[in-house]
């Protein structure tokens, strides 16, 4: 029998919610055992995604509540009481469910969000900030992650917001353990499982690894040949740009390059006024996707809004200020900030910069 979604025709109009959900339902497979974290409502639809369509047999059970439940709706919180009704069974948090976890036979993958993350999947979850008795920012702590981190059990992390807030070089606290520095660290210390994959906002790049650019900038000023660099970073490609601005012009120029040979794939100059810049930004990404064949996922409407060039300028230099670590830096990224939004009130990335500013 055939179920009214398979012979419906393929979606024209998506999110980039939706887009993550499918994503991340493509990494469970039938008779998967899965829990979840709190707040976690991408997962939970990409559980019942995956058992109306491939993985019929897929066991879920969230973090507290009861086994394989059927809610009306998703909450934004995955502990509310909505996510247990129809269930067929309820399951005691502070007992029942931590004896499942803890049992090796079950429950093989969890599933999370981290406030920040490394390219070795260690994840924080405690504080933002150098000093861990007195941080910039003070997050919800651990809940679970760091006892789901070392006990054998796989890691798909989660996160809506793919920037370099929240994918760091490296995490300011290790809440969870990833693969620590690299190599078979995390096998040295005795610990199976770990993190296996990351769905963002740009869904997944596959088996593409972007390099992060902490690590990329050590290169601005190097006089070392091109492969050399690529050998070193352990990439394929390199991606080179600049930007020139003129008036209210802003030219942004691209080279895709194969690492091995030295040799230009791609290239290609884009010219807009700084009205669109933002615009402009999305294209340059878009473009440069299709040529190394990934896609990424689609802008919600009204992200590519004219915004005002002075306001970007300075939302821009705030953004650069806020990544240091100094007072009179942060001092300085509000002043930035406080100036975008007067410039441009509908601007949402400067007020939440003038946020991270205050906090």
């Amino acid at each position: 029998m055939i179920s009214k979604w398979q012979s419906s025709p393929a979606s024209q109009d998506y999110s980039v919610d939706e887009l993550m959900v499918t994503v991340m339902a493509t990494q469970f497979r039938d008779g998967d055992q899965c829990c979840n974290g709190m707040s976690s409502f991408i997962p939970v639809a990409a559980f019942m995604l995956a058992k109306l369509t491939h993985a019929p047999d897929l066991v879920w059970l969230p973090s507290s509540g009861g086994l394989e439940s059927r809610p009306d709706r998703i909450p934004a919180s995955t502990l509310e009481a909505p996510l247990w009704r129809d269930s067929i069974m309820y399951i005691e948090q502070y007992g029942d469910f931590w004896n499942f976890v803890l049992n090796g036979r079950w429950i093989q993958k969890f599933c999370v969000g981290a406030a920040q993350l490394d390219q070795y999947g260690n994840a924080n979850n405690s504080v933002i900030g150098s000093d861990y008795h007195a941080p910039k920012v003070r997050l919800p702590g651990t809940a679970g992650l760091a006892d789901m981190g070392s006990i054998g059990k796989k890691l798909y992390f989660w996160n809506p917001d793919h920037s370099l807030r929240s994918l760091v070089e490296k995490v300011d606290f290790i809440s969870a353990a990833g693969y620590l520095g690299g190599g078979d660290e995390r096998e040295q210390l005795g610990l199976e499982g770990g993190p296996e994959a990351l769905i963002s906002n740009l869904a997944k790049i596959a088996s593409f690894d972007v390099v992060s650019r902490t690590s990329v900038l050590q290169y601005r000023d190097a006089r070392k040949p091109l492969p050399e660099i690529a050998r070193e970073l352990k990439v394929d490609a390199v991606l080179t740009g600049s930007v020139l601005r003129a008036g209210q012009s802003v030219r942004i120029t691209v080279q895709l390059i194969d690492a091995r040979s030295d040799r230009h794939l791609w290239s290609h100059s884009y010219e807009r006024d700084l009205t669109d810049v933002l615009a402009l930004q999305r294209e340059v990404a878009r473009a440069v996707a299709r040529e190394i064949r990934l896609k990424l996922a689609p802008d919600e409407p009204g992200e590519t809004r004219p915004v005002d060039p002075l306001a970007y300028e300075a939302y821009l230099k705030g953004r650069f200020f806020i990544q240091k670590e100094t007072r009179a830096d942060h001092a300085r990224a509000v002043s930035y900030f406080e100036e975008a939004v007067r410039l441009d009130p509908d601007h949402a990335p400067s007020w939440a910069g003038l946020a991270d500013g205050y906090t």
